[in-house]
């Protein structure tokens, strides 16, 4: 019901087939199945909604992870450059993040294709 709702925390199990050239759906696939119950808990991770939420946690953990130390002895074997984009193993990519999908990968390339 809010504008600021996470739309991808309420799936609908059809998969409309589009053809971008025509503009056009060509078939809905899915619609054979009967319909899946669509959660209605708040899934939302905006700053200002978070509260909403029923399912996460009220209180922190009392069983702690322990310390988790990852160390590369010859450096590492990626670079960061212009804050985001990740240089690795011929692979190419910049990396975001936002409040709605968590983590997100652009631009991905390989062997610069």
């Amino acid at each position: 019901d809010d504008l600021q709702d996470n739309h991808y925390a309420h799936p609908i199990d059809i998969l409309p087939i589009v053809d971008l050239n025509s503009k056009t759906c060509i078939r809905i696939d899915g619609l054979e199945r009967p319909p899946t119950e669509i959660p209605q808990a708040s899934v939302n991770y905006h700053r200002d909604l978070l509260e909403t939420n029923s399912y996460l946690q009220t209180a922190w953990r009392s069983d702690t992870l322990k310390a988790l130390d990852i160390v590369q002895s010859e450096g590492p074997s990626f670079t960061v450059q212009d804050n985001n984009h990740v240089a690795w193993q011929n692979w190419n990519f910049r990396v975001g993040f936002n409040y709605r999908e968590g983590l997100t990968l652009h631009d991905i390339q390989f062997n610069d294709r």
